[in-house]
């Protein structure tokens, strides 16, 4: 019984693991085009941050909590931590988005066959409805 909720859960992992990496990604490329002469730093500083700085102190803090409290402790306390995150992501993002300039902060790109060239558009042709 609980093999087949480890199996589900494998997939789960590997499908938000993707979703992360792919958002992170798409961050780091963004933060690249909008500065100059940091289109390497960006990424190297995104990676050091996840895989070095995340994993590290995930690690030695998680081995903590469940040392001294137990592993389902530990695991509960995560989950409400991340459910947090998530609220307060959201909240975030409709903030930002209702007290924005109806300026989308993503490029605007025009179709050109099998390619795609970022446009070059008004404010009012950009805006947010």
């Amino acid at each position: 019984e609980s093999v087949t909720w480890v199996l589900c859960l494998e997939v789960m992992h590997g499908i938000t693991f993707a979703t992360f990496k792919s958002a992170i990604m798409d961050v780091t490329k963004i933060l690249s085009q909008q500065t100059t002469g940091w289109n390497t730093t960006i990424p190297v500083l995104t990676s050091t941050l996840f895989q070095c700085v995340g994993s590290g102190l995930g690690s030695i803090i998680g081995g903590w909590a469940m040392e001294v409290y137990g592993s389902k402790a530990m695991y509960r306390g995560v989950s409400q931590i991340v459910f947090v995150v998530l609220l307060v992501h959201i909240l975030g993002s409709l903030i930002v988005r209702c007290r924005s300039t109806n300026e989308s902060f993503l490029p605007v790109y025009k179709e050109c066959g099998n390619r795609c060239e970022k446009e070059d558009v008004d404010d009012d042709e950009n805006a947010i409805t």
